[in-house]
C-alpha cells in the first residue's frame, strides 16, 4: 500500500514537472519570435515607440523650449573686479 501511495506522488510530481517545463518552453518560443521580430524590424530601419509612462529625462517644458526654437542661452560667468594689489597688501 504505501509503494502505491510513493508511486501516486511520483507519478504526480511528474506530471506537475512536466507541465511547467511545457509552460516554460512555450512562454521561451513565443518571448523568441517577438524578440526575432523586434531584431527584424530594427535591422530594417524602424525604431522603437517609446511607452507614454516612461520618465523623461528633462522636463517637458525644456522640451517645449528646444523644439520651439528658443533655447535659454548658456550661462555666462560673472566676472567681478577684484580688490587692487595696494588693498590686498602686494607692492
Amino acid at each position: 500500500m504505501v509503494e502505491l501511495a510513493i508511486l501516486g506522488l511520483v507519478c504526480v510530481i511528474t506530471f506537475a514537472t512536466s507541465l511547467a517545463l511545457a509552460d516554460s518552453w512555450l512562454r521561451a518560443r513565443f518571448t523568441l519570435a517577438c524578440l526575432q521580430e523586434e531584431h527584424d524590424a530594427l535591422s530594417r530601419g524602424f525604431v522603437p515607440m517609446v511607452d507614454a509612462t516612461e520618465s523623461r529625462a528633462r522636463s517637458c517644458g525644456d522640451f517645449a523650449a528646444f523644439t520651439a526654437g528658443r533655447m535659454p542661452k548658456p550661462r555666462q560667468a560673472v566676472r567681478s573686479p577684484l580688490p587692487s594689489r595696494s588693498a590686498r597688501g602686494v607692492a
